[in-house]
């Protein structure tokens, strides 16, 4: 609690300061706004550090997995019109894949 009180301090301090700061010191000044609002927010009970921003990765089922390699084996062989229509397949079930140069993901709608 004593972390969240002089993180509230800090943060009301520079929320109404009336001074103007200039910009070589203002990185310094966000750096310790940034400290003391994880600390302040640690203290209500959330870790940062744990938050996932974003959906939360889900295992694909089998059939799933196996239409995304037969879709990624179909764009290997440049074969269009297969990879389009599994693609749209797997869209119709809820996932999508995202192409790399290395191989794909993927992930649920």
């Amino acid at each position: 609690l004593e972390h969240a009180q002089s993180a509230l301090i800090l943060l009301q301090e520079e929320l109404f300061a009336q001074q103007v700061v200039p910009l070589s010191e203002k990185a310094d000044r966000v750096a310790v706004l940034a400290i003391a609002y994880h600390k302040l927010v640690y203290a209500l009970g959330y870790d940062l550090n744990q938050i996932v921003i974003g959906k939360p990765k889900v295992e694909a089922p089998e059939e799933i997995k196996a239409l995304a390699q037969q879709r990624w084996n179909a764009k290997q062989a440049k074969d269009w019109a297969t990879a389009d229509q599994v693609r749209d397949e797997l869209q119709s079930k809820g996932y999508k894949i995202l192409d790399s140069k290395d191989g794909f993901e993927i992930e649920q709608l």
